[in-house]
């Protein structure tokens, strides 16, 4: 899975980097006496989900030679 954003490049380190921290802000919350941030978790996992999705394409795209528009 992170071989794949390895060879996507930067921009897509940037997103999981920013996926992570939503992520970790969220579950960081169970530990203090906010309100936990489902939304902030979920919306994080969601996002690390497309760029992994799109960093795939994107690699097989280059290994197939297919140049994107």
């Amino acid at each position: 899975m992170l071989v794949h954003v390895r060879q996507a490049g930067l921009s897509a380190w940037i997103t999981l980097l920013v996926a992570a921290s939503l992520v970790l802000g969220g579950l960081a919350t169970l530990f203090t006496n906010d309100a936990f941030h489902w939304p902030a978790v979920v919306a994080g996992l969601v996002i690390a989900g497309i760029q992994i999705g799109v960093s795939r394409n994107a690699i097989a795209q280059k290994r197939a030679g297919i140049r994107s528009a």
